[in-house]
């Protein structure tokens, strides 16, 4: 083998391995394990869904576990705070983060046609008065109030079961375990937010036009998460239109990363956000790992 071709084969074979690390798949879990540069105790890292049918929604004995053993829990928001609520509300009534002058209304975003259609839909299918909503309402908020239709039920929240169960044990503890927010709602609506209101309004139409399509990957999105397959998760949200899985995945990955290491370098944390955040090149399990963190699946019995 000349120089020539052993040079090759050596760069070959370095493709190939980094090529293998990157493009493992991570293994099927919701609660993963965080744990060395000098953390005292692990941490936890637990993927939830926000909005899923009751019938779905069951919390496995290996999370109760992990959830017991932290001393403070960090949703994406501090559900615990009444300020939160407050301060969504606010938002969302001064335009969900953005200057109306910087958003084009709906009605001028979309043709006359275009908006009868959307607002028949609302009105029909939802029963829901689009006039009212989008006076305040961003289209891709607009778009969310159609998952309850999608779904085929009342939807209940993941994260809002983990909140009863800290609840409920903390009446037992002596120090109540503290619950706090990754990100404040100001922050999180500037990423929901965005200029490009007619991109926004745009697949709002979609959607409208074709429901059955976002009904499907709604339930989708829920047999993966209860089949707690984040691959296909990651699937789905590499579907996000435009530069939407940027603004609600990514960016805020990177930006949650530095809160996480300081919370878990000061206690046994209990970290629960959208499992579409876990999995990914720049998912939090990798830009964990990434920070020099031991990142391992916990799987139940």
């Amino acid at each position: 083998m000349n120089m020539n071709m052993r040079l090759l084969y050596f760069l070959t074979v370095i493709v190939l391995c980094k090529t293998s690390l990157y493009a493992q798949p991570l293994e099927n879990s919701l609660l993963w394990r965080i744990s060395g540069k000098s953390l005292k105790t692990p941490s936890y890292l637990y993927g939830t869904m926000h909005l899923l049918c009751p019938n779905d929604l069951s919390i496995k004995p290996h999370v109760e576990q992990a959830l017991s053993a932290a001393q403070q829990v960090a949703f994406e928001l501090d559900m615990d705070d009444p300020k939160v609520l407050g301060a969504a509300m606010a938002a969302m009534l001064t335009g969900d983060g953005s200057r109306t002058e910087e958003r084009a209304s709906l009605k001028e975003a979309l043709t006359k046609d275009e908006y009868a259609l959307v607002e028949g839909f609302f009105r029909d299918s939802l029963d829901i008065d689009l006039e009212r909503y989008a006076q305040f309402a961003s289209p891709s908020m607009l778009a969310m109030l159609a998952i309850p239709k999608a779904l085929g039920c009342q939807p209940a929240s993941v994260e809002q079961r983990l909140m009863e169960l800290v609840k409920t044990a903390n009446k037992n503890r002596k120090r109540a375990v503290e619950i706090v927010g990754l990100e404040t709602v100001e922050k999180q609506l500037s990423f929901l937010s965005t200029t490009k209101g007619s991109e926004d309004a745009a697949e709002l139409l979609k959607t409208v036009k074709d429901f059955s399509e976002m009904r499907r990957k709604i339930k989708q999105l829920a047999r993966y998460y209860n089949d707690e397959n984040l691959e296909g998760l990651q699937m789905l949200m590499t579907e996000l239109p435009g530069d939407m899985n940027a603004r609600l995945i990514t960016q805020r990955n990177h930006a949650w990363i530095r809160t996480i290491e300081r919370l878990m370098k000061r206690n046994a944390m209990f970290i629960a956000v959208g499992a579409g955040h876990l999995p990914g090149n720049e998912g939090v399990i990798k830009l964990l790992r990434k920070a020099g963190y031991v990142v391992e699946a916990v799987r139940g019995n």
